[in-house]
């Protein structure tokens, strides 16, 4: 009988910091290089068609979490392993589009101005209104969001089917988002599905050891997470409730 995957919880939270600071300083540190009235625009029909829908920013905010989802499904150390040689795979190609093919949400986005006396009454127009205030109108093709989600979402399948299938209901309530929050065109969401599939496909799929006992932890890992991002949620109430509004400043 073979022994179950090793754990090694340290390990994992090293590798997990590291890739969030990776990915804070190069999406920022290339967001700060482009011009985005230089950038180019990929507006298509659809594009126009999708309603801007500011409720839909609590599906948008599983983006900030979302990436921490294999610490608590992912129990096997080699597999975690590969998730984050997949991670570094999504952020060095979509690093190299967003400098070398910058593309911009200038057009996309609703005048902020006209969202700011709703974002003193709504949560959700707040939201949105922060995240335009935080997130530069650039870094959009591929969708590195949209990516991410999707690896991450493909990556708890790997570990046991039925993560997998709620991964996929996260990772199209994330698509529909992007668009509906008017942060992305529909060509960066697919562009962002391809990468996050394509990474998984070939670096996390040929994993050895498959669902097997020991890989994936208990029902208690994903719920620890839907905790996580709840209390996630709390924070930006209370800091709505507070009336903080750092794009006065």
């Amino acid at each position: 009988m073979r022994e179950p995957p090793e754990d090694a919880p340290a390990e994992k939270l090293a590798l997990a910091a590291m890739v969030v600071l990776l990915w804070v300083a190069g999406y920022f540190g290339a967001a700060a290089r482009i011009d985005p009235t230089a950038a180019r625009v990929l507006r298509t029909p659809v594009d126009d068609a999708i309603p801007f829908l500011p409720a839909t920013i609590y599906l948008y905010t599983a983006v900030y979490t979302a990436m921490l989802l294999p610490l608590f499904t992912v129990r096997c150390k080699r597999l975690f392993r590969r998730v984050v040689a997949a991670y570094g795979l999504v952020l060095a190609a979509s690093l190299l589009c967003f400098v070398t093919w910058p593309v911009t949400s200038l057009g996309l986005r609703p005048d902020p101005s006209l969202l700011d006396r709703l974002s003193a009454v709504r949560f959700d127009v707040w939201g949105v209104r922060l995240c335009y205030a935080l997130d530069p109108p650039v870094n959009l093709f591929p969708s590195l969001h949209l990516a991410s989600v999707t690896l991450v979402a493909l990556t708890a399948g790997t570990a046991r089917r039925s993560y997998g299938a709620v991964g996929l209901v996260l990772v199209a309530g994330v698509g529909a988002s992007i668009c509906t929050v008017k942060q992305h065109w529909v060509v960066d969401g697919l562009a962002g599905l391809a990468l996050g599939g394509g990474a998984w496909a070939l670096v996390v799929r040929p994993y050895a050891r498959p669902r097997e006992p020991g890989v994936a932890y208990g029902m208690g890992g994903p719920l620890s997470f839907g905790l996580l991002h709840g209390s996630a949620l709390l924070v930006l109430y209370a800091l709505f409730a507070s009336g903080f509004r750092p794009w006065d400043r």
